[in-house]
């Protein structure tokens, strides 16, 4: 290949790079709007799994349902496609919760939920032990299970230090306990979760 192919590839690898860099920095900051715009800009060069991921997030967070839906499915099945088991899971678990919590599709989310727990099992992959669990409790009508599961995901958090993941389990045992008619327990438990997460 002539040097000048390989340099102008290079650079065309850098500026996609460079691109999904802007859109996961505004995943960060919440700038649903211009993470969308860098992610799809970056699809029209490579649809890679990490983009349609990215792009999956930000028009969730745009209200843009289906769409982000069909974004996950496709890169679930690139990320297996790559061998990517961790990142695959991900997905997987993105997809039961929009099914379930978005879509109102229990069966649809039970299937996706059980594929991200076959590769959580196949490939131990035990730092996503935690958000399993916590997506089994959110998916779950039983309040006394989704109180079981949360605080089970609460304890891995812990473990993990992963505060987000630690927040999102105490608002969910907290709903929970409301949700067993323990309105004195479960409440300041959402409180302090909401006071955690506004706190950044």
């Amino acid at each position: 290949m002539p040097a000048e192919d390989v340099d102008t590839q290079d650079a065309s690898q850098a500026s996609l790079a460079g691109t999904i860099e802007t859109g996961m920095e505004a995943l960060g900051r919440g700038a649903w709007k211009e993470a969308r715009s860098a992610f799809e800009n970056a699809a029209r060069a490579d649809e890679s799994p990490e983009i349609l991921f990215g792009l999956g997030v930000a028009l969730w967070w745009l209200g843009e349902i289906r769409e982000s839906v069909r974004c996950f499915e496709q890169s679930y099945a690139a990320f297996r496609r790559r061998s990517d088991p961790v990142q695959a899971a991900n997905a997987a678990l993105e997809l039961s919760f929009l099914y379930h919590e978005n879509l109102g599709n229990h069966a649809a989310a039970a299937g996706w939920m059980a594929r991200a727990a076959r590769l959580v099992d196949e490939f131990s992959l035990k730092p996503l032990q935690g958000r399993l669990l916590f997506i089994k409790a959110c998916c779950c009508s039983d309040p006394d299970q989704s109180e079981t599961w949360a605080r089970q995901a609460q304890q891995l958090a812990n473990g993990l230090e992963d505060r987000d993941l630690e927040l999102c389990a105490l608002s969910l045992i907290g709903a929970a306990l409301v949700d067993q008619g323990r309105i004195d327990e479960g409440i300041p438990l959402i409180d302090e979760a909401m006071a955690g997460a506004l706190a950044g």
